[in-house]
């Protein structure tokens, strides 16, 4: 039987909290996941995006309050196993160079949680940022996913989003200090549109 991997964006970590975002919307997309004939495997996405930006600095101060972390370890756990859920994927974005150490024990704390309840997680990682520690991360997550784009942006210069060169060079890159079956690719699936060097979104 073919195999899927559906990540649904349905958590939301709004200042020390976790937020569900549309549970009737993302019911419906759980129940049609788990119904489908074929094994579709079913993961909730936590972004810490909200008011129109990454909230990078907020998740940074969470991060630091080992209190606060095992509410939110609480908070998800409850959700995955309501929902039947095979585990997390943690996007946590704009976090400065000083979160990283704590991101990585939030994930050490979360992944005891969630193998004892045979859940997994994932955790998303930019393209080629010396600020993130990719090795230890990759310790304690099942799976790495890699943003493997963003070359260029709507605030930076007209560009490539993933130039072939440039997206090969962070595969390879990555491969050199995780191992290759944690590693996960992730694409872009937008554009931008550069009309006198101001760039319009295309999805």
């Amino acid at each position: 039987r073919c195999s899927h991997l559906v990540f649904v964006e349905s958590l939301r970590l709004e200042k020390y909290q976790v937020v569900t975002l549309n549970p009737a919307r993302t019911k419906k997309t759980f129940d049609l996941a788990h119904s489908a004939k074929k094994v579709v495997q079913t993961y909730a996405l936590i972004k810490n995006y909200s008011g129109g930006k990454w909230q990078g600095q907020q998740t940074s101060v969470f991060l630091q309050s080992s209190d606060s972390r095992k509410k939110v370890i609480s908070q998800i756990q409850i959700y995955l196993n309501d929902n039947k859920l095979l585990g997390v994927s943690l996007d946590f974005e704009s976090l400065p160079a000083e979160a990283q150490s704590n991101l990585v024990l939030f994930s050490s704390e979360l992944q005891k949680s969630l193998h004892s309840n045979n859940q997994s997680l994932s955790i998303h990682v930019p393209a080629n940022d010396p600020t993130w520690q990719y090795k230890k991360l990759s310790q304690y997550a099942d799976q790495l996913i890699l943003m493997d784009y963003d070359q260029h942006q709507a605030n930076s210069e007209a560009g490539a989003i993933a130039a072939i060169g440039w997206f090969s060079s962070n595969i390879k890159n990555l491969q050199r200090i995780i191992y290759s079956v944690k590693l996960v690719v992730g694409l872009a699936s937008y554009a931008y549109d550069w009309v006198d060097n101001k760039a319009q979104g295309l999805t």
